[in-house]
């Protein structure tokens, strides 16, 4: 039994390092040669520099570089590009009033709705729950006008939108109670 596992085990590691060899390549044209080495793995976001953009995704092979108009890729999304819908308005829903020290929760709503994800929501002033998610939670102590607003973005900060939403908060009002007694 552990001889059958060690020969899984080693099979295992000479496919990975297999996958993890290095290809190597050269493309020649009007006196210029530009080598490349495509990797697996990738994950990152794009990666640019002096005339260059590498790009990679995750679990794949993938390389691009690009430099005065000229583009080399390699790799299983080779010319894709992922599309993104940006997010071109928020809408906040909630009451409108209150009374001090009871919860309120405030939705935001994304237009449009099939806005790429993840979409980051960002709430101010911060709520008591629900920072970064389309629903947060309120409480105020204090009486007043209050105002809830949440900023919204996507694709890395492309798509951005915000909304403001007015909030009355009155003080809890408590009448004494008088008994009167009866002879």
């Amino acid at each position: 039994m552990g001889k059958r596992k060690l020969v899984t085990v080693l099979s295992f590691l000479l496919c990975g390092l297999l996958v993890a060899a290095t290809a190597r390549a050269s493309v020649t044209s009007d006196g210029y040669a530009i080598n490349w080495d495509v990797i697996g793995g990738g994950a990152g976001p794009p990666m640019s520099g002096d005339g260059y953009t590498l790009n990679a995704t995750l679990g794949q092979t993938a390389i691009g570089l690009s430099a005065n108009g000229h583009q080399l890729s390699s790799g299983f999304w080779y010319g894709a590009l992922a599309a993104c819908e940006p997010v071109v308005g928020v809408t906040i829903s909630g009451p409108t009033t209150g009374v001090v020290d009871t919860s309120y929760t405030f939705n935001a709503a994304v237009e449009p709705t099939a806005a790429t994800t993840p979409i980051v929501y960002t709430w101010s002033p911060a709520p008591d729950s629900g920072q970064g998610t389309s629903s947060a939670s309120y409480v105020w102590t204090t009486p007043g006008e209050k105002n809830v607003q949440v900023t919204v973005s996507n694709c890395g900060g492309t798509g951005t939108a915000d909304d403001t939403h007015a909030v009355t908060v009155e003080a809890r009002l408590y009448l004494p109670l008088v008994v009167r007694e009866s002879s």
